[in-house]
């Protein structure tokens, strides 16, 4: 089942297609309005699992609320694979529980490896030149962009 986010009710197809049971599984990498919703369509024991906000992670930034997570009784877990030369002073800082550099280096080089052997395939929605780069960024933020969006840097005669 592939639902739109912003369709107005997505929660109710959601919940409509399980029976009422709700989802296992929530990955949302948007936030803010659409975790308050998707909260709603996790099943019982069912883990939602944040992997970014795109919906915006500023100051003024909603914040999760705990009683949708326990009246709902499902997990709520944050990824985030994010290295520091030093992690220690983050972690007291803004208390990020971010990986020694050398742990997300190999990490990297994995991915790499993956992709060079086609186990992995990155979605490419469109690839431009440069000079697109105004407008490119207007359909991100206006989320009509798929997959990820490629600039190539081309050479000018003025160098």
């Amino acid at each position: 089942l592939a639902l739109d986010h912003r369709s107005e009710r997505f929660e109710e197809a959601l919940l409509d297609a399980t029976d009422g049971r709700g989802v296992d599984v929530v990955c949302d990498p948007v936030g803010g309005e659409v975790a308050e919703a998707s909260f709603r369509c996790v099943a019982r024991n069912g883990r939602y699992v944040m992997v970014g906000f795109s919906a915006g992670g500023g100051a003024d930034a909603p914040r999760i609320a705990p009683r949708p997570v326990v009246m709902g009784n499902f997990a709520l877990l944050g990824v985030l694979l994010a290295y520091s030369r030093d992690p220690a002073p983050l972690k007291r800082m803004l208390g990020a529980n971010l990986v020694p550099r050398p742990v997300g280096e190999a990490v990297h080089a994995d991915l790499l490896a993956q992709l060079e052997r086609g186990a992995i395939r990155p979605v490419v929605g469109e690839a431009l030149p440069f000079s697109e780069l105004p407008a490119a960024l207007e359909r991100m933020e206006a989320r009509e962009s798929v997959g990820r969006t490629v600039l190539r840097l081309e050479p000018t005669d003025d160098r």
